[in-house]
C-alpha cells in the first residue's frame, strides 16, 4: 500500500535492465499515451518512456503513498492524457485550475464527485464511510494499543490481495486484447500494478513486521472478493468514465480523513496509522481535485447516466467502509449496520 525507496529501486533497476530502450522508468512513471499522433513503429517505445506531457506528478506521489491510492491516480492519469478518450489535456488542466482558483459552495451541475458528496441520496454514505469505526478508533489509540495494530495490518494484507487481482484482471485482458496498443497498454499497466503490489508487500514484511508467509497465507475476505467483483464489472460493462466513479470514494476519502485527523489533532504520531497514512495522505487535496477536473471536463459523457453514478458511489462507498471495517474484527463494535452492498446489475 506505501511504497519503499528500495522496493522502487529495486524494480526501476530491473526494468531498465530488461527494457533497454527505457528512459527513467519506474513504479512512479507517468503512463505513456502522450495526446500525440505515433506511428505504429514507436508504440512499444512510447509504452517504456517518460511521457513528457503528464496530468498527474507521480514524483511528488512518492514515498510513502498509498499503492492503492497511486493506482487510482494511475487510471487517472491514464484518461487524461491518452487521446482516444473525452476531453484534450488542455480543457481538464483548465477545470483544474478553476478548482483550485475559484472554489464554490455550490458545486457546479458538471462537477460529479462534489454532486455526489452532496447529493441527498448519496450522501450519507459517504458521511458514514469518512467517519467509519475503524479510523475513529484509530484517531484517538494509542501507538501500543495491540488491538489497532493489529487492526491495521489486517486491512494492510486485504489491501494487497485487491492490488494483486487487478494486476490479474489486466492480464486476463491483455490476453484478448486484439491490437498492439491495447496489448502494450495493458501490458504497462500489469507491470506497474505488480509494482504496487510489492510495494505493498514490502511495507507489511519491512515496516509492519508481517511475515510473509502470514500475508499469503490470510484468507481473501469475502468483502474483499466482493469489492473487487464490483470494481471488475463495472469496468466491463461501463463506459470510462462511469468506470473511474468507482474509484471516487477511494481517491477522495483518503485525503478526507487524513485531513480530518491531522486537523481534529487527537491522533497519536507515534503510530503506524499516523505515520503510514494521516501523515503522508493529509498533503493530497490537489491530487483528489484532479479526479473532479477530469470528471468535470467530461460531463458530457456521464451526465445522461447520473442516476447509475450514484448507485456507483454509494456502492464504492459501501465497500470501502466495510474495508475499514475488517481492522475492527474481533472488537466488541456494533457493526450490525455495516453490510455488504449488494451489487448492481443494471
Amino acid at each position: 500500500m506505501f511504497p519503499t525507496q528500495s522496493t522502487t529501486s529495486m524494480l526501476t533497476r530491473y526494468w531498465k535492465s530488461t527494457l533497454p530502450s527505457s528512459k527513467g522508468l519506474g513504479l512512479l512513471t507517468p503512463t505513456s499515451h502522450c495526446r500525440s499522433t505515433k506511428s505504429i513503429s514507436t508504440i512499444l517505445t512510447a509504452s517504456i518512456s517518460n511521457c513528457k506531457k503528464h496530468y498527474v506528478d507521480f514524483e511528488k506521489l512518492s514515498g510513502d503513498i498509498a499503492a492503492r491510492f497511486q493506482h487510482g491516480m494511475e487510471e487517472i492519469n491514464h484518461y487524461a492524457i491518452d487521446n482516444r478518450y473525452g476531453a484534450p489535456l488542455s480543457k481538464i488542466e483548465e477545470e483544474l485550475r478553476e478548482l483550485i482558483e475559484r472554489p464554490v459552495a455550490i458545486p457546479h451541475e458538471d462537477d460529479l464527485v462534489a454532486r455526489l458528496i452532496n447529493d441527498p441520496i448519496s450522501s450519507r454514505a459517504w458521511r458514514s464511510l469518512i467517519t467509519n469505526k475503524f479510523c475513529d478508533r484509530m484517531n484517538t489509540a494509542p501507538a501500543s494499543d495491540p488491538q489497532m495494530k493489529a487492526g491495521f495490518r489486517r486491512y494492510m494484507i486485504q489491501d494487497f490481495f485487491y492490488l494483486r487481482r487487478l494486476s490479474t484482471f489486466n492480464a486476463e485482458r491483455a490476453v484478448t486484447a486484439q491490437d498492439i496498443k491495447t496489448y502494450t497498454d495493458l501490458a504497462d499497466r500489469i507491470r506497474r500494478g505488480v509494482g504496487y503490489a510489492l510495494d505493498q508487500l514490502s511495507v507489511l514484511t519491512s515496516q509492519l513486521g508481517v511475515p510473509a508467509s502470514v500475508v499469503f497465507q490470510t484468507p481473501l475476505a469475502a468483502v474483499t472478493a466482493r469489492y473487487l467483483e464490483f470494481l471488475i464489472e463495472e469496468v466491463k460493462k461501463r463506459n470510462w468514465v462511469l468506470s473511474l466513479v468507482a474509484l471516487a470514494p477511494c481517491i477522495q476519502s483518503y485525503f478526507t480523513i487524513a485531513d480530518n485527523v491531522a486537523k481534529a489533532g487527537t491522533v497519536d504520531k507515534n503510530s503506524d496509522w499516523y505515520k503510514l497514512f494521516v501523515s503522508q495522505h493529509k498533503a493530497f487535496e490537489q491530487s483528489a481535485l484532479k479526479q473532479r477536473a477530469l470528471l468535470k471536463a467530461n460531463a458530457k459523457l456521464w451526465a445522461p447516466y447520473y442516476p447509475v453514478a450514484r448507485i456507483m458511489f454509494i456502492t464504492a462507498c459501501g465497500f470501502e467502509q466495510l474495508f475499514w471495517n475488517l481492522g475492527l474484527i474481533g472488537l466488541s463494535v456494533n457493526l450490525a449496520a455495516d453490510t455488504i452492498p449488494q451489487l448492481d446489475n443494471t
